[in-house]
């Protein structure tokens, strides 16, 4: 990923939010909101996406509280250490809640979709489902209340 900051952008509802990799330092507030949101990640993963440069926050301008998190997934390669897919999983997303519906998480899946040459794709629960369809990604169930959906935005980089 580029390593520098990206304002949020336009239409957003909060532009004082700046987007960027994250570093190191930005561990432990990754890891704050995304166990606020309940997800189940794995914090030694969590810390080595960020060291591979695949993990994005959200904080307000002049700021360093993280108020978002993207985490994409390690990229799959073959025994030569090639990269073999046109797609890249999005681990985990999660916006603090007192900051959601202001545009931040729509703001870490743009930046991401600019970040990578791959489509993005992801698995989530039923409640997610209008953010994804909102962005464009194809939903399709896989059971028990879960689906998966595909970028369609990036479809055209395969």
């Amino acid at each position: 990923m580029r390593n520098r900051p990206e304002r949020a952008g336009e239409g957003d509802t909060d532009p004082e939010v700046v987007i960027r990799p994250a570093n190191r330092g930005d561990w432990i507030g990754v890891m704050s909101v995304l166990d606020g949101a309940l997800l189940d990640v794995d914090a030694e993963g969590v810390r080595e996406r960020i060291a591979a440069d695949t993990v994005l926050v959200a904080h307000a301008s002049g700021s360093e509280r993280v108020r978002g998190a993207l985490v994409l997934a390690e990229p799959r390669t073959d025994d030569r250490g090639s990269e073999t897919e046109t797609e890249i999983e999005v681990d985990a997303i999660a916006v603090r809640r007192r900051y959601r519906d202001r545009g931040i998480g729509s703001a870490l899946i743009d930046r991401a979709r600019r970040e990578t040459d791959r489509v993005l794709v992801t698995e989530f629960d039923a409640r997610v489902r209008p953010f994804y369809a909102a962005l464009g990604f194809l939903v399709a169930p896989i059971g028990d209340d879960r689906f998966r959906g595909r970028d369609a935005a990036g479809s055209d980089r395969e």
